[in-house]
């Protein structure tokens, strides 16, 4: 599978994070220790790696991305769309897109622990790709296209 190397660049870091111990808690915590300095502006990519370390190449095997259970593209500018490599991402339970002018969900049926998905500000046109994922308990769509949520209405968790 050809990545772009937006998508290799972010995933290969998100690998460096879980791989050295940084789960969703603990990355978090990171972030909010940056914006604690500054609550008015959103932690920067530069900010969080200067604090986290980052990895010294972006090279790694697409079935490693089975380690990961947090995906964050809003922390990198020059997300391009493609989603194809998430159905390496099985067992991904979080996922933060928020202002990556996302369109097409498609893949995210790949994700079937899925528990979080913020996706606000941003293109989506259907969430039909949610329709199977039935561990989601939380989906945030602030200031996005007009969406028909019809698709999640046997949903029971969903908050």
């Amino acid at each position: 599978m050809q990545l772009s190397s937006y998508a290799r660049s972010l995933l290969a870091l998100h690998l460096y994070w879980v791989n050295n111990g940084y789960d969703r808690a603990k990355l978090k915590n990171v972030i909010s220790t940056i914006r604690y300095e500054n609550p008015f502006v959103p932690a920067r990519l530069d900010q969080i790696v200067e604090i986290t370390g980052k990895p010294t190449n972006n090279d790694f095997d697409l079935e490693e991305l089975e380690k990961l259970t947090y995906f964050y593209p809003n922390l990198m500018f020059g997300f391009d769309g493609n989603l194809s490599f998430l159905k390496y991402c099985n067992n991904v339970v979080e996922v933060d897109f928020t202002c990556t002018k996302l369109v097409d969900i498609s893949d995210f049926k790949y994700l079937k622990n899925l528990v979080k998905a913020e996706l606000s500000f941003n293109r989506i046109k259907s969430i039909e790709a949610l329709i199977t994922l039935t561990n989601i308990e939380e989906l945030i769509l602030n200031n996005s296209e007009a969406v028909s949520l019809a698709p999640l209405l046997h949903h029971k968790k969903i908050n």
